[in-house]
């Protein structure tokens, strides 16, 4: 509960699910988990769509070499540490044996009727060290009884069977998509929902709570992430990890999954009452299903580079959508691009010039290198706990050649990790000095690279 009466007051909701300024020990156990994938397959994989409208035939659901332990390996070759498996997406279709509707995975060609396609993804996930996720969709294009308070009963069933049946979870993603036309059984009809109101959140995320004190819940408006605003994978450039959410302007109420201001999620605020960092979601290729005229259109490894500064390295998590094929599998092409992504992380890390911690004295923290040293990438974060949120909100970066100081960088946040290329620099030390904050820093989160020039968008400077 945030201990603040008046948050409380405005946000009896959210704060009952975090507690301030300070990040929650869900948050802080992540440390560089900070690429991770959500994976969507399911019907639109074999319709060619990317939302089902619900009436899609279960039939058609019929991977033919389907292989959990191929898709897990391609991931972590790519370097992603985690995995939210999308079990049932907007069509309905529950793609595990769950007891609270019949559009489930029994009545699918997979494994004969008899599968689950849940177990053996997280089971995968496991046996190669990969954190698990999971995505329910709160919106059923297929049910019945959505849009009617009949419905919530059913959906908080498919989250307790989730969190309850296949293992610890790192995050548990909500959709922010509620609402609209749809099948529904048959009705073939559009059903409106309140936002605000329709899914009780306060007693829903208790549920989660309750069955997962660990799992961090994703939303619009958190409690523990925030959905970054848009689906780019792109955090604004000074995103700080604190977070005051509003109602859409000209609207008044708490705010809620899909009734907030989404124009905020980008940047938060330096005085933001909680701790919400963003996650910056985007598609592999140009879809988050497959589609067989994309197998050439994955994103280049020069934009993955470019959404993973604009996102790990501006305080948030990259969380990237990859699909399987209609056979079950990651595609060889999309096999070979996460290779070829991943190389190109590791290559910005390679040539470490200095790190990893420096003490400030005054604000200001100085490395000296004993000589001169080539340097272009830096490596910078807060040290952050249950008890010590955000405090940087200005600094400046100086480097000295030949005896003479000039400032390379300023920027504003910091918290998690910021991730800041300059130009190239022959010098012989570096400072950092803070410029403004909430509160006395005394050591930061602090190292240099010698990254490749052409992944992070440098020249070299110019000799004075």
């Amino acid at each position: 509960m945030h201990p603040d009466a008046e948050v409380q007051k405005t946000y009896p909701t959210i704060s009952k699910f975090n507690a301030g300024r300070a990040p929650s020990e869900r948050i802080l156990k992540r440390g560089d988990h900070d690429i991770y994938a959500i994976l969507h397959f399911g019907p639109n994989t074999f319709y060619d769509k990317e939302w089902g409208y619900g009436d899609e035939d279960p039939q058609r659901f019929a991977p033919t070499e389907f292989d959990a332990e191929q898709i897990v390996k391609a991931c972590k070759d790519g370097g992603i540490t985690g995995i939210i498996i999308v079990c049932k997406h907007h069509d309905g279709l529950c793609l595990w044996p769950t007891k609270t509707t019949e559009h489930n995975i029994t009545k699918t060609k997979f494994r004969d009727g008899k599968g689950d396609y849940v177990k053996e993804m997280s089971d995968a996930c496991r046996k190669y060290g990969l954190d698990v996720g999971f995505y329910v969709s709160p919106w059923d294009r297929n049910n019945p009884k959505y849009g009617t308070p009949d419905y919530l009963p059913i959906f908080r069933e498919q989250l307790r069977e989730i969190l309850t049946n296949y293992g610890p979870a790192f995050e548990l993603f909500l959709d922010g998509a509620n609402g609209g036309d749809g099948y529904y059984g048959g009705a073939r009809e559009r059903r409106n929902i309140d936002h605000r109101t329709y899914y009780d959140w306060v007693h829903t995320w208790q549920l989660v709570r309750e069955l997962q004190p660990g799992v961090a819940i994703f939303s619009d408006v958190g409690p523990d992430v925030r959905w970054i605003g848009n689906e780019q994978g792109f955090a604004g450039e000074e995103s700080f990890g604190s977070f005051t959410p509003h109602a859409p302007r000209g609207q008044r109420g708490e705010p809620m999954p899909s009734f907030c201001e989404f124009s905020e999620n980008p940047n938060g605020q330096k005085d933001g009452v909680f701790f919400m960092p963003g996650d910056c979601d985007v598609a592999f290729r140009p879809g988050w299903f497959y589609h067989s005229n994309e197998d050439n259109a994955q994103k280049s490894v020069a934009h993955l580079v470019r959404i993973y500064l604009g996102s790990v390295g501006c305080g948030a998590y990259m969380n990237l959508g990859m699909a399987p094929d209609k056979r079950g599998l990651i595609h060889e092409n999309d096999v070979k691009r996460l290779k070829e992504f991943k190389a190109a992380i590791d290559s910005l890390y390679e040539n470490k010039v200095f790190g990893d911690e420096v003490k400030l004295e005054n604000g200001v923290g100085t490395v000296e290198f004993g000589g001169t040293k080539k340097l272009n990438f830096l490596k910078i974060a807060e040290f952050l706990s249950t008890t010590q949120g955000e405090l940087v909100s200005g600094y400046e970066i100086d480097v000295r050649r030949n005896g003479q100081w000039s400032t390379v960088l300023t920027g504003q946040a910091i918290g998690l990790k910021r991730l800041k290329p300059i130009p190239t620099q022959d010098c012989d030390a570096i400072r950092i000095r803070i410029t403004e904050s909430s509160a006395p820093v005394d050591k930061l989160k602090f190292s240099g690279y010698l990254a490749p020039e052409h992944l992070i968008g440098v020249s070299s400077a110019s000799a004075e």
